[in-house]
């Protein structure tokens, strides 16, 4: 049976894309409402825009889970340049094997945010644009909710808790299993918005990006910087928003991975943010080497 042309000639350009690629491409994952974008911007205006973002998401909304393979492929023009492939995809065995054929030999970044503050930032989201940022994109039913201009405040704040935050779960709970497989390394919110240029220059290094703080300090303005998707910002909002019960079935939504998580600094961390932890931001940043970040939020104490 005749192959398809245009099969032959995707699988021709897959080859030679790895080939040329295989030392090109930084691979970064978030969790949405983590100040992101905030960093991926620094990193554009670091290297005078020569590094390319790549975006790979199949889709909106829900199509964060799935990386496009062939479309990453197949963007014949950016061949040559150096790449963050970037999004909000967890680690599953679709998006492991199309990063180990995209770029098996990439250390990768996933930023993560304590999950009562993602809650409030969320739901702000939603109000505001009629999407979350994992939203089916259903018009006239945000999270696939028809009601949910009907939620008051309080209503939506449960809702995201029971519908969305298992979510975020599972995405850091996957990419602990990656960390086996992958030179990953976590940083948090805290460290986006207290200290982006020392973050900066750190994740740099870790991801062989060629930028330096200063250069970044001296280029940045509020004309030249997008915060897209930053809401307010601030931290600790959720555990003085949340009721004592909504804390609690986060809680119980994460115990479902068992103690060692719920003792974990990881866990803690997503639970109580710094607050839960015996060193703050400051610790972390003081000691930007891959293996003391990666010791502090991997699943031991």
């Amino acid at each position: 049976m005749t192959k398809n042309p245009l099969i032959i000639q995707k699988q021709i350009l897959k080859r030679i894309f790895s080939k040329v690629n295989r030392r090109r491409i930084a691979i970064y994952s978030a969790f949405p409402k983590s100040a992101s974008q905030h960093l991926i911007n620094l990193i554009k205006i670091g290297t005078d825009n020569k590094t390319i973002i790549v975006s790979a998401k199949t889709g909106s909304g829900w199509g964060h889970n799935i990386i496009n393979e062939e479309k990453i492929y197949l963007d014949i023009p950016n061949y040559f340049k150096h790449k963050v492939l970037y999004g909000h995809f967890p680690f599953s065995a679709h998006n492991n094997h199309a990063l180990k054929t995209l770029a098996p030999n990439s250390n990768i970044i996933v930023s993560i945010r304590p999950l009562p503050d993602v809650v409030i930032s969320y739901k702000e989201h939603i109000d505001r644009g009629g999407f979350g940022p994992l939203d089916l994109r259903i018009i006239g039913a945000s999270e696939g909710n028809q009601n949910w201009n009907n939620l008051d405040d309080n209503k939506k704040y449960d809702y995201i808790i029971n519908f969305v935050i298992p979510w975020y779960i599972r995405y850091i709970m996957g990419w602990l299993v990656g960390a086996k497989e992958w030179p990953l390394r976590i940083i948090t919110f805290e460290e986006h918005t207290l200290f982006p240029y020392k973050l900066l220059e750190s994740v740099s290094d870790f991801l062989k990006i060629q930028i330096t703080a200063t250069s970044v300090k001296e280029k940045v303005s509020p004309k030249n910087i997008q915060l897209t998707n930053y809401n307010v910002g601030r931290m600790g909002r959720g555990r003085q928003i949340l009721s004592r019960e909504q804390l609690i079935t986060i809680q119980n939504i994460l115990s479902f991975f068992g103690e060692s998580i719920l003792d974990s600094n990881i866990g803690k961390y997503l639970l109580h943010g710094y607050d839960g932890l015996k060193f703050d931001v400051t610790d972390v940043v003081n000691d930007y080497t891959e293996s003391a970040v990666s010791c502090r939020f991997s699943t031991t104490k």
